[in-house]
């Protein structure tokens, strides 16, 4: 059913650091940078980005939609009540898609987001730095961009 508590569904573009999955003792750590770091609000639909190597952002975007499609019919979560982020370093993803979209229907554009049949997908572009092998400083940024997202600014 219909999780009142969450509201922001993320999807990690190819082009961000690799955010792990919370393990039995890492919520108490807070050198391990996880899913838990995120505010109960929110909800990763798709966490695995290597995955997306290679696809273009208009097959990431479709991808995207279809989980958010999917969530509706399952009744999972209500659309009205939601917020739908794309984090993406890249700095022109809404205009790749533009550009090779032609296939997918009914696409309305902004500046900083993308609709389709009502459902409208924020492009958030992460500019932060990120050192070492876990790109760690990039991840606390996203976390920082996430749990501070204000739903009366979109």
């Amino acid at each position: 059913m219909t999780d009142p508590r969450v509201d922001v569904f993320l999807c990690f573009d190819a082009n961000l650091a690799k955010l792990e999955q919370c393990g039995s003792d890492c919520e108490g750590k807070e050198n391990i940078l996880c899913v838990h770091r995120f505010e109960p609000r929110v909800r990763i639909l798709r966490i695995n980005n290597s995955k997306f190597r290679g696809w273009s952002d208009p097959r990431v975007l479709t991808y995207f939609l279809g989980e958010i499609m999917i969530g509706i019919a399952e009744k999972r979560f209500d659309p009205r009540g939601s917020v739908f982020i794309i984090l993406t370093k890249d700095r022109n993803f809404i205009g790749d898609v533009k550009r090779g979209a032609a296939a997918i229907p009914n696409l309305t554009f902004s500046s900083n987001s993308i609709s389709c049949g009502g459902i409208t997908i924020l492009i958030k572009q992460v500019n932060c730095p990120n050192y070492g092998s876990k790109r760690a400083d990039d991840l606390r940024c996203i976390f920082k961009i996430v749990n501070n997202f204000n739903r009366d600014s979109v």
